[in-house]
């Protein structure tokens, strides 16, 4: 199992109309963790798919992947808190804020929003050190110019 992006308490601080706990509540406290780590399992094949190597280690991405994952958790845990499409989960609820703040940052992550910048060229720390110019892939091999076959 993957990393988590953020934490239950750090998303429970975006939605206060839902109340969670171990029993007897929709969802519950393991339901909505799980929600959170399918959200960070999702972020993690975003940045797969852009040649990003995974976990993400580098502090600064971190902060901003820890947003990600709260917007993501936030409409996860709200629609299943409230699975009516009116109200909270509605078109205009509080879910699809929030749904639409994830994705709109996935679009963002998409674009290169982690790319390796002036501040972390040549680092060794930086996670996205020689991805984001696609000359390596997401194990830090180097590519080859020439066509195998």
């Amino acid at each position: 199992m993957g990393v988590s992006y953020c934490g239950l308490s750090e998303v429970e601080g975006l939605i206060p109309a839902v109340t969670l706990a171990a029993t007897g509540t929709t969802p519950t406290t393991a339901q909505a963790e799980a929600i959170i780590t399918a959200i960070s399992a999702e972020i993690d094949m975003r940045l797969r798919a852009k040649g990003y190597a995974v976990p993400v280690t580098d502090p600064q991405a971190l902060e901003m992947l820890q947003t990600v994952c709260m917007y993501g958790s936030a409409a996860g845990i709200l629609r299943a808190a409230f699975p009516s499409a009116d109200g909270i989960a509605g078109d205009g609820g509080a879910a699809a804020f929030w749904e639409e703040k994830y994705q709109a940052a996935l679009v963002q992550v998409d674009e290169g929003a982690l790319d390796q910048d002036a501040d972390t060229a040549g680092s060794t720390t930086s996670f996205a050190h020689g991805f984001g110019d696609g000359t390596y892939d997401y194990r830090g091999n180097q590519l080859s110019s020439e066509v195998p076959f």
